[in-house]
Formats: C-alpha cells, sequence, structure tokens
C-alpha cells in the first residue's frame, strides 16, 4: 500500500501525509521493500520520485492486492449482514435494544473498515 501512494503520488512526503505518518517512516519500509525485493524500485530526485522502467509490475500486483482485499472485505461484509440480519430476526434470546446496539455497531465498524 505504501509503495503504491508513493508510486501514485510521485513523493515520498505527500504519500506520508496521505497515510498519516512522518516521511521518514514511508522512506524506511520503501528501502525495506526494494532490500527484501533486491532491486531498486523508485528513481529519487529533488522533484520527487518515479518507478523505475521494469518496476511497474510491482506496481500491477499491487493494484491487484489492493482490489483482491477489497473485494474480500465487501464479501465478508455482506455475510456478516446476512447472518446478523438471520440472528436479528430469529433469535429470542436477548433483548431487542442490545441485538439493535449490536448489529448497528457491527455494520458501522464495517463500513468504517472498508474505506
Amino acid at each position: 500500500m505504501i509503495f503504491k501512494h508513493v508510486a501514485d503520488l510521485h513523493s515520498i512526503s505527500r504519500a506520508a501525509e496521505k497515510l498519516g505518518c512522518i516521511q521518514l517512516n514511508v522512506s524506511q519500509q520503501m528501502k525495506v521493500l526494494e532490500d527484501e525485493l533486491g532491486v531498486r524500485l523508485l528513481i529519487r530526485s529533488h522533484r520527487g520520485v518515479r518507478l523505475t522502467e521494469k518496476r511497474t509490475t510491482l506496481y500491477e500486483y499491487a493494484e491487484d492486492i489492493l482490489k483482491l482485499m477489497q473485494d474480500a472485505k465487501s464479501t465478508i461484509n455482506k455475510k456478516m449482514e446476512r447472518i446478523l440480519d438471520h440472528w436479528y430476526h430469529t433469535e429470542r434470546i436477548g433483548g431487542d435494544a442490545t441485538k439493535k446496539l449490536f448489529c448497528s455497531s457491527w455494520k458501522r465498524t464495517m463500513t468504517l473498515a472498508c474505506r
């Protein structure tokens, strides 16, 4: 995710700002990723950063991974909504107020997590 933000924004500092962390953390994470993969991912200059020519493949994988994560969250959310809806309408254990509070709280949590 950090890699994709840096690549999209062409800037480590803007990526850090968007992610809500400090520039040093983003720089360190990018260095760790480069060391782990054994390749240079970014060309750094005073005007920002850009992907090295052959590293666009990693960017494409990052996009695919993020889409798959979003799809998984959406699928889980839909299944849990069906389960909660079924539970709310069929179970007689506990008060209705408790069930409503639990269901609305869970839905609010999942909505925030899927953003």
